[in-house]
């Protein structure tokens, strides 16, 4: 099948989730083997994108981009997962860090993720938990805006300011390209119990709140 799951630790230089966590374990991942060959993924909705069942993400796409070491971040709702963040762990320090954001399909659909989008630069930013600003976003029908506004030359910092003041001291990783066309995506994943959101770009418009959630965690996937 051109890949394997294997238990592995991942030394720190080279690991974007160590610089990130300090003493964060990284456990085995042994679940996505349960993912690939029950298919117990627990519901979520897509916002779009290319929907493939999940096997094929790991065989065509994890494969097809050449990496062999991967980060896999698991951001639940409810105890059940909603999207999938992996992010490559160069085997040398490189400027260069692939990532793939997909999100799952639908209940109808339980076997499908939808790529959001994939690029080549990770980055650790620093958390806003202090900012304070009284800017608040939502979803439609919350009352608050979902976006930023594009005026505003901070309109981005705002709205992860106050993702960081949701969330309290949180570790946080932009996810960015060299091609223009590909929208950017921030997760900020709480230190203190793993409540997250999800921050989304497209290219030439404001930051958006693109979802949050109540767990996360993260694993290591070796490619052989």
């Amino acid at each position: 099948m051109g890949w394997l799951l294997t238990s592995t630790n991942v030394p720190a230089t080279v690991n974007h989730f160590d610089i990130l966590a300090g003493a964060a374990v990284l456990e085995n991942i042994f679940f996505v083997a349960c993912f690939l060959w029950t298919g117990l993924v627990p519901p979520a909705s897509a916002a779009g994108g290319s929907c493939i069942p999940l096997i094929e993400l790991f065989e065509n796409n994890l494969v097809g981009l050449g990496a062999k070491r991967w980060n896999i971040i698991t951001l639940k709702r409810a105890e059940e997962a909603r999207h999938l963040v992996f992010t490559e762990i160069p085997s040398k320090p490189s400027t260069i860090t692939k990532w793939i954001v997909a999100t799952r399909e639908s209940e109808a659909h339980p076997e499908n993720y939808c790529i959001q989008a994939t690029g080549g630069e990770v980055t650790p930013l620093v958390s806003l938990h202090d900012w304070k600003g009284s800017d608040r976003f939502g979803l439609p029908g919350s009352g608050y805006p979902r976006c930023g506004d594009t005026s505003d030359p901070i309109q981005d910092m705002k709205v992860r300011g106050w993702a960081s003041r949701e969330l309290g001291s949180s570790l946080v990783l932009s996810l960015d390209s060299a091609d223009p066309k590909t929208p950017s995506f921030v997760i900020l994943k709480a230190i203190a119990d793993g409540a997250w959101v999800l921050l989304h770009q497209l290219p030439g418009e404001s930051t958006c709140y693109f979802d949050r959630g109540t767990d996360s965690e993260m694993k290591a996937y070796q490619i052989k």
